[in-house]
């Protein structure tokens, strides 16, 4: 199991140590498979969302190449993330949504890939949404936030 990763406390770390140390550790496993990342966003979930400390686990999104999907679903389960779906674990061979995006968890970090940046770009426009109703409105349910997301998400996925 990863202990770099497992040991990661998201809500204590300033935002410029969490981009500069959590996405240094999830480039290096990256690059150990030869998997590089087009962009990556901790922009998602709901410590995002919400705000700081809000959050049980901290969600990034990676964008890569879909040349590069095949040797991430063969490779990285061997650095210690194991397969899951937003929701909780899966089996490799039924992922969430296998022909958009992949779901990995290493202790509190979800890693979700995805290999188009329309996917990239509108699981984003789902977090500002859900931001914005958040701040402005004061509605932070999960349930509610999920729904928004699926609404938004309808001709992505």
């Amino acid at each position: 199991m990863r202990t770099d990763v497992v040991i990661y406390r998201p809500f204590q770390v300033a935002v410029t140590m969490k981009y500069t140390g959590l996405v240094g550790i999830i480039e290096s496993d990256l690059a150990a498979i030869r998997v590089p990342p087009i962009r990556i966003s901790l922009n998602i979930g709901s410590e995002y969302i919400i705000g700081r400390g809000c959050g049980k686990d901290t969600d990034i999104l990676v964008l890569i190449s879909p040349e590069y999907v095949d040797i991430l679903r063969t490779r990285i389960m061997a650095l210690g993330w194991r397969l899951c779906n937003p929701s909780g674990p899966v089996s490799q061979d039924d992922p969430q949504y296998p022909d958009q995006l992949l779901s990995y968890r290493a202790g509190k970090i979800n890693l979700l890939f995805v290999w188009s940046e329309s996917m990239f770009q509108t699981w984003l426009r789902c977090a500002e949404a859900c931001r914005y109703i958040a701040h402005v409105h004061g509605i932070t349910d999960k349930d509610t936030r999920v729904r928004i997301h699926q609404i938004i998400m309808d001709e992505e996925l």
